[in-house]
This record gives structure tokens, C-alpha cells and sequence, in this order.
């Protein structure tokens, strides 16, 4: 994680430093939405039951889940990462940024999929279940990715309503999460 984290951070200064610096801002609760503040509670406190849940298991998935959860992790954090480098709004919190001049990002990942940051994000959530090789891990990731894709539905109705042009992209990339189904 160290490795992936340090080789993202320093593409990421290459390629989109914006998103480096919003991404570092500390989040302000009272200028975010109220469902996102729900949401980004539930969404710590059930990564932390990942690794909470791990520990006090006593049996684990097979040694087969490590080469899976190494593939997903990887690649997840690859999707991440490339949705950052396209997206200088990619910030922690939703909101609109007026404050940066907000516009619809359509190219790159975003030319397939509205949300693929969540995307790269449930792959690393469960990569890191499976590395873990715990099924409470697995159980518990799974938790935290129906919160990210709830946090998807949020965030897509609060785009079409307050950020121009976000409704006329949804009609062009219809999928939010998975091409050709969801």
C-alpha cells in the first residue's frame, strides 16, 4: 500500500497536482452535503472493520484469495489513480466547486463510465479482503462498497440538478459504475 500510494502520489504531482492539493485540503463538515458527512462515516468506520474483522478471525479463505486480491487491489488502484489524473474536482467530499470553476470531466475513464474513481475504489476495497484472506474482511468490504455505490446514486442526483452540462453527459455515458450494466 505504501509502494502504490507513493507511486500514485508522485504521478499524481506529474500529471493533475490540483487534485493532490484539493485532496489535501481538510474537509469543512459544514459546507458538505448532509448525506455525504453519513456517509463518509459509514464508509470509515467499515474500512476500519475490515481490518478490525481480520484480526479476530480465526478461519480464513484458502491461499487462492492472495494472487486474486493482489490482481484486484492493483488494478483498482490503477482505475483510482487514472480517474484522478483525468479529474481535477476529484476531491474527498461532493460539492460543487464553484470556487474552481467546476465543469463536466467526459474524457479518459469518464468517457465510459461517470464514476470510475468508485469503481477503482470497490476493486482496492475487496483486493484488500482477499490479500487479507479473511471472509469478515470480505463480508465487511462488501459493506463498504454498497456504501460507495450509494454514495454513487447521491452524488449523481446532486450533479444532474446543480452542475451544468452533467445532465446532457449523463445521456451520452449512461453508465455510472460498470459499462453496459450499470
Amino acid at each position: 500500500m505504501f509502494a502504490s500510494s507513493s507511486t500514485a502520489f508522485f504521478y499524481l504531482i506529474k500529471k493533475n497536482p490540483a487534485v493532490i492539493e484539493a485532496r489535501l485540503r481538510p474537509m469543512k463538515i459544514k459546507e458538505m452535503q448532509s448525506w455525504d458527512v453519513i456517509f463518509l462515516a459509514i464508509f470509515f468506520i467499515s474500512y476500519v472493520m475490515i481490518f478490525w474483522l481480520a484480526s479476530k478471525e480465526g478461519v480464513t479463505i484458502s491461499s487462492w484469495s492472495l494472487p486474486f486480491g493482489a490482481a484486484s487491489l492493483i488494478v483498482g488502484f490503477c482505475i483510482s489513480v487514472e480517474a484522478m489524473a483525468v479529474n481535477k474536482f476529484f476531491e474527498k467530499t461532493v460539492r460543487i466547486q464553484n470556487d474552481r470553476k467546476h465543469e463536466v470531466i467526459d474524457t479518459g475513464l469518464y468517457a465510459i463510465v461517470r464514476h470510475p474513481g468508485y469503481v477503482g475504489f470497490a476493486l482496492v476495497f475487496t483486493g484488500t479482503a482477499l490479500i487479507i484472506g479473511s471472509w469478515h474482511a470480505l463480508f465487511a468490504s462488501c459493506f463498504t462498497i454498497f456504501a460507495l455505490f450509494a454514495r454513487t446514486e447521491a452524488e449523481d442526483r446532486m450533479l444532474k440538478k446543480h452542475l451544468q452540462g452533467y445532465a446532457n453527459y449523463t445521456t451520452r455515458v449512461t453508465k455510472k459504475l460498470i459499462p453496459g450494466v450499470w
